[in-house]
């Protein structure tokens, strides 16, 4: 019974994790970059030279860059 009960929350696991792939890919919007567009680079690390912009004053996006190559996936 105990081992019945197993797979059926591993059933039932994996469809819930189906159906929450499948909401949250609806929301993904894919980007084709065009040689010449500009862009902005998300800032991870938040490390800047400039001593005044510490902490939650550094920039959140570095950029703009100039798209000069494009690769497929």
């Amino acid at each position: 019974m105990l081992y019945e009960k197993r797979i059926r929350a591993i059933e039932h696991q994996k469809v819930y994790h189906a159906k929450f792939k499948r909401a949250f890919g609806k929301k993904i919007k894919y980007k084709e970059f065009k040689i010449g567009d500009l862009v902005l680079k998300e800032n991870i690390n938040k490390t800047t030279t400039n001593e005044e912009a510490k902490g939650k004053f550094e920039p959140n996006w570095l950029g703009p860059y100039v798209i000069v190559d494009a690769t497929g996936l």
